[in-house]
């Protein structure tokens, strides 16, 4: 534990302890490093996909993109930490082998300004 003395202490050229905490952290959590995964489903499936996507908390943040009324499937943009993307890509072909009419990947890409790889275009794609 760092005392209150410490914590404010710097040597010069250093940020305080306090200054140093608030800098973004590398890791699991670091949402610079994430990865972004927009998936289409059906939409009489998509509640089993958030179900699932909840059960399995913690290893990405999902929303469903607008869409119009009467649309027949629902689009998720999912927000993925480094270290869940293979676990995250894994369930999502899993999940893709149970659904009736499977998942669609629309966009695989990195958040950090990398290059973004579009596997199927919405434009393609006729549900």
């Amino acid at each position: 534990m760092i005392r209150r003395s410490e914590r404010l202490k710097t040597d010069g050229n250093s940020a305080s302890t306090a200054e140093k905490s608030l800098k973004p952290a590398e890791g699991p959590g670091d949402v610079a490093a994430s990865h972004r995964i927009r998936i289409r489903v059906a939409r009489e499936e998509s509640a089993f996909v958030y179900a699932i996507l909840e059960a399995s908390e913690g290893i990405c943040f999902y929303s469903t993109v607008p869409h119009q009324h009467g649309e027949m499937h629902r689009d998720l943009d999912l927000v993925i930490p480094p270290a869940f993307l293979q676990q995250v890509r894994a369930l999502i072909a899993d999940l893709s082998l149970d659904l009736f009419q499977g998942i669609h990947v629309l966009v695989d890409e990195a958040l950090d300004g990398g290059a973004s790889q579009l596997e199927n275009s919405p434009e393609s794609e006729q549900t």
